[in-house]
């Protein structure tokens, strides 16, 4: 048990009150983090887009998404259906006619993220549902508003 390596190696039984600290502020930064990925996850972002948001290792924010699931903080069926509904809005800003400059606007995201929603989408498929939407050239669509 605990107590006899407690006793065996001669560990302190209680911690100094600096390591004590140390460790509340640790917990401290990694419940803000994990408490921003919820937000992000709910907002439709996914791993590779909260990583760039929080400049953290994407493994890293693979393996505090998986013990938020695991913990029961968010599921992965909200997960999915956050990401999906932002999908949706994409899809019908474009349908609307809307560049990729207003779209930024509207939803707040930064502009290499909803490259990837872009990608998603196009190759989902999603454009092709409306007819009114296989106007729109996937290649402008891609470039749009970004000087090329």
């Amino acid at each position: 048990d605990m107590m006899s390596l407690i006793r065996e190696y001669d560990l302190p039984y209680e911690f100094p009150e600096a390591v004590l600290n140390e460790a509340k502020s640790i917990n401290q930064k990694v419940d803000k983090t994990k408490k921003r990925i919820v937000e992000l996850l709910k907002y439709g972002y996914n791993a590779e887009e909260i990583s760039r948001q929080l400049v953290k290792d994407e493994q890293n924010i693979r393996s505090l998404m998986a013990e938020l699931i695991r913990d029961g903080v968010i599921t992965q069926d909200e997960i999915t259906q956050a990401r999906e509904a932002k999908k949706e809005e994409i899809i019908e800003l474009i349908r609307q006619g809307k560049w990729r400059r207003e779209i930024i606007q509207k939803i707040g995201i930064k502009y290499k993220d909803l490259g990837d929603f872009l990608r998603e989408i196009i190759e989902s498929g999603e454009l092709k549902k409306n007819k009114e939407s296989s106007k729109v050239n996937r290649r402008d669509l891609i470039e749009q508003d970004d000087g090329r």
